[in-house]
């Protein structure tokens, strides 16, 4: 794994521990936006694997697809 993707999927966890103690503490909205996050950054770090790189999250979304 290189750095790269360690660092996509660190943030990853990140987003949803805090989505975790979001949700927990009744902050739904925010913990939706954390879930979010953390789905970008995987989406990310996978299309990073197959040699694509997006810049944008509707980049993102639309090499995703």
């Amino acid at each position: 794994m290189t750095y790269e993707i360690a660092r996509m999927l660190y943030s990853a966890e990140e987003c949803l521990s805090s989505a975790t103690y979001n949700f927990q503490g009744g902050w739904h909205k925010a913990a939706v936006n954390r879930c979010y996050y953390c789905l970008f950054d995987c989406i990310t770090a996978l299309l990073f694997v197959e040699g694509v790189s997006a810049k944008t999250h509707q980049g993102a979304h639309v090499k995703f697809r």
